[in-house]
């Protein structure tokens, strides 16, 4: 579990140094600060990446959660297990 928890700090730290990108060549005089026509393509896979990976953060953190749950309460009857 703890191997899993540093991986998914090292893809959020990977993937907020590819969006460092994005700011550190944003032109202010151009099109507004985070729209898409602003962004060149890795800009925007990097964007789309960690807006995905938030969500399969999300969705394992909503496990995790109920997995604690369940477990105080075992009168809890699931379908998932």
């Amino acid at each position: 579990m703890a191997f899993l928890i540093v991986v998914d700090f090292i893809i959020y730290a990977a993937l907020s140094i590819a969006l460092m990108n994005y700011d550190d060549k944003h032109d202010d005089s151009e099109v507004g600060y985070g729209s898409w026509k602003s962004m060149t393509t890795f800009d925007k896979t990097a964007s789309a990446l960690m807006i995905s990976w938030n969500i399969v953060n999300l969705i394992t953190a909503g496990f995790v959660v109920y997995a604690i749950y369940k477990k105080l309460n075992p009168s809890i009857k699931s379908s998932i297990s």
